[in-house]
């Protein structure tokens, strides 16, 4: 676990997705810090994230040692994924065996520089959405009242495929919502059109000059999505915060959403290796709450098809 300085430090030079320990150890696990590189244990699978803190300096040196380092943890794991900016050239310990590499823009955390943005398009929207007879309210309880729970049913059935891990990614993303409302410096805001709930996000003043925007939901109505983030837009800028984090992308729909807000890759692209133990299963090598969710998964898929 992080001691309390360690999550003093965290909120003093974090930056990226990877580094908000308060809200991704619901779905990674335990968070520690390891030659200052937050790495995250769920009782199967470590994950290392190689992006380093901001009073830290970067370096593919660091990052190979604390890899070699998890080996020697007295806490046993299946397999090792490190999540970074450097790819890994060889194995961490000759126990494990590469199973899994990617990279790709989707994965990248696409930020704002709120200080040097240009207000106007926040302004172009708030017009817009005026015009389209669309209303922003930051909702202070952050709770979740019917009309919530069937926007977000309709927007996990809108979005679900025969792809797998798309599938189980949008699990993972609506297991997440209520733990991440309520936290610390989280914030909702519900728009509507009329009196219709059509939509809602969820940012978090995640670091001293850092927000994410980790959550946003609609029903598709037009100009919602672009309202939503200028709402949020507009809060952090009252909060003095300088960098706006989009986080990572679930589709190229969102992606592209955000780079028409002028959204970039600051720590750019990561990679992403995995490396497992021999003889482990390949469904514990994934998340805590896809392994939960696999099982059930696939014998929801094998009774569709008997039907």
């Amino acid at each position: 676990m992080l001691s309390r300085s360690q999550e003093n430090r965290l909120w003093r030079h974090g930056l990226t997705y990877l580094h908000d320990a308060a809200s991704l150890k619901i779905l990674l696990g335990e968070p520690t810090l390891l030659n200052g590189l937050l790495c995250y244990h769920d009782g199967r699978v470590v994950t290392l994230c190689g992006y380093p803190l901001r009073d830290e300096v970067p370096g593919p040196d660091s990052y190979e040692l604390a890899a070699r380092s998890l080996m020697t943890d007295v806490q046993p794991f299946e397999a090792l994924a490190l999540v970074g900016p450097w790819r890994m050239e060889s194995l961490p310990d000759k126990e494990l065996v590469s199973c899994m590499e990617s990279s790709s823009r989707l994965l990248a955390d696409l930020f704002l520089t709120l200080d040097d943005y240009s207000f106007r398009n926040i302004r172009a929207f708030k017009q817009a959405r005026r015009r389209e007879g669309l209303r922003t309210v930051v909702d202070r309880e952050r709770g979740f009242s019917a009309h919530h729970l069937r926007l977000l049913e309709h927007f996990l059935a809108s979005r679900w495929s025969e792809d797998l891990e798309s599938n189980l990614n949008l699990m993972e993303y609506a297991v997440s919502l209520w733990p991440l409302a309520a936290l610390r410096q989280a914030e909702m805001i519900n728009i509507y059109e009329g009196s219709r709930l059509c939509g809602f996000s969820i940012w978090r003043h995640a670091f001293r000059d850092v927000g994410i925007g980790s959550f946003i939901m609609t029903d598709g109505t037009p100009y919602a999505s672009d309202a939503l983030v200028s709402a949020s837009l507009e809060s952090a800028r009252r909060r003095n915060i300088s960098f706006f984090n989009l986080a990572p992308s679930l589709s190229y729909g969102q992606y592209r959403f955000k780079v028409k807000w002028k959204a970039y890759p600051l720590v750019g692209v990561p990679v992403i290796q995995v490396f497992a133990r021999e003889g482990a299963r390949l469904e514990n090598l994934r998340s805590y709450w896809t392994r939960l969710f696999f099982p059930l998964y696939l014998k929801g898929r094998e009774t569709g098809r008997d039907n």
